[in-house]
């Protein structure tokens, strides 16, 4: 090939390589730049929607932790003779067992933490579709502790119980809330007293 001709096209050659590599240069910064936004849109996000059910979780618990204190110590052999839940005993209550008052206050909130668990069900569930394995299934066993705190108040059960059932709501709440953190790369771990008595 002559000199004269190759001469524009290596100045060609390199034009275009130069313009391939700025280009090129600029679509990977502008790529890391979007990456970066979405992960913090995504944090955010993620921050909030932990926040809420932690929220939630929260004042569910200090409910069904004050209901707890209708609940005795006594050891009977049937917590509610002829009913298997606060839900089937008459209005009047259980001579002995449980007034009138105690009976609708217990009621009153049962039905309002059923509801309240259902909406938490239903935010836990959003949660974990976007949220990492660990994280979706922390959020999961929580939730489940704390029907097993309401659980504990339908059935009448031991106050004793009832704490021991609020004592694993606590223990959940900080293994979800030390999740959370972890995914986010937050340092430093969440610790609740877990001695409600």
């Amino acid at each position: 090939m002559d000199t004269p001709l190759l001469v524009p096209l290596v100045g060609v050659g390199g034009t275009l390589l130069g313009s391939g590599v700025g280009y090129f240069s600029s679509w990977l910064l502008e790529a890391k730049r979007h990456a970066r936004e979405r992960a913090d849109r995504w944090d955010s996000g993620q921050k909030e929607a932990a926040g809420q059910i932690l929220a939630a979780v929260l004042k569910l618990e200090r409910e069904a932790w004050s209901a707890a204190s209708f609940l005795d110590r006594e050891i009977r052999e049937t917590r509610l003779p002829g009913y298997t839940s606060l839900a089937l005993v008459p209005v009047e209550g259980i001579p002995g067992v449980i007034d009138e008052d105690a009976l609708s206050i217990l009621s009153d909130v049962l039905a309002d933490g059923f509801e309240g668990l259902e909406a938490l069900e239903v935010s836990v569930e959003t949660f974990a579709i976007v949220a990492s394995s660990e994280v979706g299934t922390e959020a999961r066993a929580l939730v489940s502790s704390l029907w097993d705190v309401y659980g504990c108040l339908e059935m009448f059960t031991t106050f004793d119980d009832a704490a021991d059932s609020v004592e694993q709501v606590r223990a959940a709440r900080d293994r979800f809330a030390n999740e959370v953190r972890k995914s986010l790369g937050v340092q430093g771990h969440v610790v609740s007293d877990h001695r409600p008595r």
